[in-house]
């Protein structure tokens, strides 16, 4: 990162800040047009046919005085008596505000609601803009005390659902002004006589001030007492129905252009079973059918996989199978030839055609459809704003044809599952995979889209993971593939464990299942940001062992069931370790995402929501369950994403609460009450070393980590080795330390140090089902800034005024200033060792867990894994790109031996050679007779190192390691691998 880098990115930020101070605080004439009689107060009620539509602020200067619009379509015999509950039928004036508020929103995009009466007239009152009345914080917790609020993050936290989290109160929002806002002075009379109600002319203010001009006719809520009559009806027969609450709300919606809240239809007792309106012509195919719903359907783009049958007469060498993407508002109709990547991808894809056309009976004229797949604008607009890491999956059961269903979905700053992406697959094939993220992906996003992915997280099926590794040689090439962990470690069990290991008594339930939860947690650990170095991820990795080998855990499940589970953790678990271990993707971002369970989410709710996808659906039907699904999601993600912009955070007052989204805003804070428990030192000009200085209290067996942060100063941009901005974009608790200690003037987080990803503007603008030019600029600066995104806690230099009128002035303090005459205590005491800053683990037991518990890496056992070639593919790929991921294959022996500085042992010596055996042993004879040569080198430089340094017992020691006691893994050809009992205990004459 270079000084024009830093320049531009501030230079943005201060840009498109100042246009979202604009935005939210504009000035704009108000307007509200309603139905009814102009005419002077004392003259006699005119006929019906003199009313007609008149914009009520147009009538409120002095000329007007004495004048009345008078609402001739209400009974104002009750006045201003409204009902008190839902259950009591709507007063007269209920319907007159909720005729002012629609009408109010759809001429002005303004609510206007009740301020009172009029200097104490009891026939008048006032009605006001709804940014008119200041926010009041009326809660008992304390604004100023984090601890009084449920904590945030990026992962969701248990904590909050148990009993003291419940008892904290949420952090609210409010778009009303607060005490440093302006209130708008929008307001005018309405008043009622004997005659009718009516809107007192020549009093009142119609100049919007201090906020946005807002669409707010479909998306925002009522009160509940705004039900009608009708929905209240429709609400009874469902509850009589015992429908879901979800299909309340469709069904009471529908009905109006007022949305109600699910929380506000309280009536939810059971599924519907399927939509009942979803019928199609029986008069035409069903894949006709699908292609006019296609073309019906606006700001829709879709892709269509099929098979011409003149291309079967030509064989297998031909062209099988064709592609044609369509975009009827883009004006987009590309017709291509999907080319097979290998002859047996092209006998693959003709046998399936063949088969397939013979068993439908298609006309040999006619193309079939192979596959569909299909997204919409505003989804590829939500995909490119927060496209960082992918989630794939495939699910079945949603059509009467038994086709998979592939989805895609990203994830956004609200940490809500999005799907952008649906595919209807012909079967599972690694070629229909291969389509899929090869030409599907570029032709519904776009080529450039692949550039930002940098993560695709992916479940354990071969052909989807192969078909990622493939794709990323040609278009996600700053990418890596991550294996979810909760299939590895949750269904791998159940797949696994669940039929071999149990307690061994009734009375040891509870402590099996104790157990299991620890092994499954240690597991899940090397997932997490808990462990961050290899080194921590080779001691964690043998303290687990040793855990499972320990008395307790056998005297609860006995020496088989621990023997099951080791042997369950090397060959189903440790193998993906290159895919799911923490450390290999430290510097990446990913958002601390180790599972694609969210995305699971998003398959259940397809299924068991109020208008679900059923296998008895068609195609047809099922598309149109699938699109009606996204655009009721959509409905809600913008609703959602406007509240986020355009709510306060009433719980925080630092410079970043009025541009980021609430759980960035937490996490600031969060981090801002850690800076403190944390001790610096300045080694040089540009480098500080961090270390935690508060004790963390933990009983957990899970082995916690005191680690040394290096912070360096580069480029005026603090980075740190926790590397937590580079995952997350977010700054971190040891840069703000150094920020607060170190510099003068500094007095928080700026958004100059966030990433663009957790701006509520960049919500708000990719949520939007249609952007209006209002926000035009706000997505053209976006798009200069995703390029130019964030690198760390930006340094200023003199003094800088941000947008919102802050001044700041940063400056590095003078060595007389910031050095202390003493270094923290410690930076004294700290090990320069891994296996010495475990803080609730000894050395000694460390050091024996080492020795006694290993697994060779470099084993047959795990190069004969299929995913092994897959794995040196994509080590060497992501050394070449930016990330720089390390691929070292060690052992606990290694680091052991390193620790102890016995670099000269047998296990050393005969590595490469064990190595090179492993790649060659199904090779040709002269590669053999090649190995055999080395191996005699290898064996004569192994002898002259151990003859005089090593005993018998320390080869014992290195060669005995197995996958439980009596094993060991042996080679038994091309069929696979076996086990068989350990006969001797290999000496020093055996390598000779």
């Amino acid at each position: 990162m270079d000084d024009d880098h830093s320049c531009s990115f501030t230079y943005d930020v201060d840009r498109l800040s100042s246009v979202i101070e604009g935005y939210r605080s504009q000035t704009f004439q108000a307007e509200l047009k309603i139905k009814g009689i102009y005419q002077h107060e004392s003259e006699h009620l005119l006929d019906s046919s003199c009313e007609k539509e008149l914009d009520l602020f147009q009538y409120i200067g002095n000329q007007h005085k004495k004048s009345i619009i008078r609402l001739l379509n209400f009974d104002s015999t009750f006045g201003f008596e409204r009902r008190k509950s839902i259950v009591n039928s709507p007063w007269e004036f209920d319907n007159v505000m909720l005729y002012l508020m629609m009408q109010s929103r759809s001429s002005c995009g303004c609510e206007v609601i009740l301020d009172g009466s009029n200097n104490g007239k009891k026939h008048e009152k006032r009605v006001r803009c709804y940014y008119g009345k200041q926010y009041v914080n009326r809660k008992n917790c304390d604004s100023e005390n984090e601890n009084s609020y449920r904590d945030d993050c990026i992962i969701n936290l248990r904590q909050n659902n148990r009993a003291n989290g419940k008892k904290l109160s949420r952090r609210s929002t409010s778009k009303r002004p607060d005490v440093s806002d302006i209130k708008c002075k929008v307001y005018f009379i309405i008043g009622f006589d004997e005659t009718s109600y009516y809107i007192k002319c020549g009093y009142g203010n119609n100049l919007h001030e201090g906020h946005g001009k807002y669409s707010l006719s479909v998306n925002s809520n009522v009160t509940s007492k705004m039900f009608n009559e009708t929905q209240k009806t429709v609400i009874e027969l469902c509850e009589k129905a015992k429908t879901a609450g979800s299909t309340d709300v469709d069904l009471v919606n529908v009905q109006n252009t007022l949305k109600f809240t699910r929380h506000q239809v309280h009536y939810m007792k059971k599924l519907v079973r399927q939509v009942r309106t979803l019928t199609g012509n029986n008069n035409v195919s069903d894949t006709d059918s699908l292609m006019s719903y296609f073309e019906s359907l606006h700001h829709c783009r879709y892709v269509i996989l099929y098979n011409d049958a003149q291309s079967l007469c030509d064989g297998s060498d031909g062209k099988l199978m064709y592609q044609e993407v369509n975009d009827k508002e883009e004006d987009v109709n590309v017709c291509s030839e999907v080319v097979c990547s290998d002859d047996n991808e092209r006998n693959d894809v003709f046998s399936f055609c063949t088969k397939q056309r013979n068993a439908i009976g298609a006309d040999p004229t006619s193309k079939m459809v192979i596959g569909t797949a299909w997204t919409h604008k505003h989804l590829r607009r939500i995909a490119k704003a927060f496209g960082d890491v992918l989630f794939v999956d495939a699910t079945e059961g949603t059509n009467d044809e038994e086709r998979p269903l592939l989805t895609l979905s990203v994830r956004t700053s609200l940490m809500k599952q999005v799907v952008v992406i649906r595919a209807v697959l012909p079967n599972n094939q690694r070629w229909v995979y291969r389509w899929f993220f090869e030409e599907v992906i570029p032709s519904l996003l776009g080529k450039s889209f692949a550039n930002q992915v940098k993560v695709v997280l992916t479940d354990g099926d071969w052909n989807e993971m192969a078909s990622v590794d493939e794709s990323f040689q040609r278009h996600f090439k700053n990418a890596i593939r991550q294996r979810c962990g909760w299939h590895i470690v949750d269904r791998g069990w159940a797949r696994h464990l669940d039929n071999v290991v149990s307690c061994k008594s009734k009375g040891n339930q509870e402590d099996f299942a104790c157990i299991k939860r620890t092994i499954q947690c240690w597991i899940y650990s090397w997932m997490k940001s808990s462990i961050l170095t290899e080194d921590e991820y080779l001691i964690s990795k043998s303290l687990f062992f040793s855990y499972l080998h320990s008395d307790y855990v056998k005297s609860k499940i006995g020496s088989k069931g621990c023997f099951h589970i080791a042997e369950f953790v090397r060959k189903y678990v440790l193998c993906h370790e290159s895919w799911f271990a923490f450390h290999k993707r430290l510097g990446v971002r990913h958002f601390e995402n180790y599972t694609n369970t969210p995305h699971e989410g998003t398959m259940n709710a397809l299924k068991y929501c109020s208008s679900p996808a059923l296998p008895s659906h068609s195609l047809l039907q099922s598309h149109q369950v699938l699109t009606f699904q996204d655009e009721k999601k959509q409905v809600i993600m913008e609703k959602e994403s406007m509240v986020e912009f355009l709510k306060k955070k009433v719980w925080s007052s630092t410079a970043t609460s009025k541009y980021v989204t609430t759980i960035a805003e937490s996490i600031l804070i969060n981090t801002m009450s850690q800076v403190e428990s944390y001790a610096s030192l300045k080694v040089s000009e540009s480098k500080f070393l961090v270390a935690r200085s508060v004790e963390k209290k933990s009983d957990s067996l899970l082995p916690k980590f005191q680690r040394v942060y290096v912070v360096i100063m580069e480029d005026k941009c603090l980075k740190c080795s926790c590397k937590f901005h580079e995952r997350n974009g977010l700054p971190c608790p040891h840069t703000g330390h150094v920020m607060k200690k170190h510099f003068i003037g500094w007095n928080g987080f700026t958004m100059y140090d966030i990433s663009i990803f957790w701006w509520s503007i960049k919500l708000y603008a990719s949520s939007k089902i249609k952007v209006t030019k209002e926000l035009e600029e706000v997505c053209a600066i976006l798009g200069d800034m995703k390029e130019n995104d964030s690198k760390g806690v930006y340094v200023l230099d003199g003094v800088n005024e941000v947008s919102d009128g802050s001044k700041y002035q940063y400056g590095l303090m003078s060595d007389t200033k910031y050095r202390s005459p003493y270094i923290p205590e410690v930076f004294l005491n700290h090990p320069k060792k891994a296996i010495n800053y475990c803080v609730n683990y000894s050395e000694e037991a460390i050091s024996e867990s080492l020795s006694q518990y290993t697994n060779y890496h470099f084993g047959i056992a795990q190069h004969s894994h299929p995913d092994s070639s897959s794995d040196e593919e994509s080590s060497s790929k992501v050394s070449s790109n930016e990330f720089q991921f390390e691929e070292r294959h060690v052992s606990f022996v290694d680091l052991n031996i390193k620790m102890s500085s016995q670099s000269n042992s047998a296990y050393f010596a005969l590595k490469d050679s064990f190595s090179t055996l492993v790649k060659w042993i199904d090779g040709d004879e002269h590669a053999i007779n090649k190995w055999k040569g080395l191996l005699q080198d290898g064996i004569a430089e192994a002898t002259k190192k151990i003859s005089g340094d090593v005993s018998g017992s320390d080869v014992e020691s290195c060669s005995s390691q197995s996958s439980a006691p009596g094993y060991v893994s042996a080679y038994r050809g091309p069929g696979g691998l076996r086990k068989r009992k350990r006969r001797k205990v290999l000496k020093t004459s055996d390598y000779k």
